[in-house]
C-alpha cells in the first residue's frame, strides 16, 4: 500500500487516494483471433465494456486489429477485487479473445508503488 506522508491529514489522504482511501485496479490484455472483422471486434469490445461497467468498474485503454490493452479500475470509491479480475477473464474467454493476461491488483492511482499482492 502506498504510505501516506505524516503531514497528510484525513481530507488530504482521501483526495489523494492514499492510506485507507487507496483504490486497487489491474492491467488487462488479450489478442483477437485471426479472422475477426472490424465489426466483430467492435461488437466484442462493446460487450466487454458493458460487462465491466456492470461491475461498477471503468476501462481505460484501447483496441486494434491484433488485440486490446488497458487498465480496469473502480468507477466509484471502492477497489477492484480478485472476483472482478476473474469476471473480466471469464468475459474475455466467453467473447473468444486469446492470450488473455490479467495483471495483479495494484494501486490504481500510483501504479508500481503498491505492496498489494494478488
Amino acid at each position: 500500500m502506498t504510505q501516506p506522508k505524516k503531514h497528510h491529514n484525513r481530507r488530504q489522504r482521501k483526495k489523494l487516494r492514499l492510506g485507507e482511501f487507496q483504490q486497487l485496479g489491474f492491467a488487462v490484455s488479450a489478442n483477437c483471433p485471426a479472422g475477426w472483422s472490424d465489426e466483430q471486434r467492435e461488437e466484442k469490445m462493446w460487450s466487454l465494456m458493458e460487462a465491466i461497467e456492470q461491475r461498477d468498474l471503468d476501462f481505460g485503454g484501447g483496441d486494434s486489429a491484433s488485440g486490446m490493452d488497458g487498465y480496469v479500475m473502480p468507477a466509484g470509491r471502492e477497489s477492484a477485487s480478485d472476483d472482478d479480475r476473474e469476471a473480466v477473464r471469464a468475459e474475455l474467454t466467453q467473447l473468444g479473445f486469446e492470450n488473455i493476461e490479467i495483471g495483479a491488483l495494484e494501486d490504481a492511482w500510483y501504479p508500481g508503488e503498491s505492496d498489494t499482492a494478488a
